[in-house]
């Protein structure tokens, strides 16, 4: 009986391990998503800003 109570909860602990690491690794794919769309975002922004001074920076010559 005791055999089999832990064999129960080792499968358990187990199936709960898999569950933890799988959701682990799906907020850590949805996290890089995340990030390389803003990272895109503000090299964006960047752009703009840098062509939007280099323009100002020809009116002054």
């Amino acid at each position: 009986m005791r055999t089999h109570v832990a064999e129960a909860i080792e499968g358990s602990e187990q199936r709960m391990r898999t569950h933890v690491a799988e959701a682990i690794e799906g907020s850590e794919q949805r996290v890089r998503t995340h990030f390389d769309v803003v990272a895109e975002s503000l090299r964006d922004d960047i752009r703009l800003v840098t062509e939007a001074v280099a323009v100002l920076s020809e009116r002054e010559r």
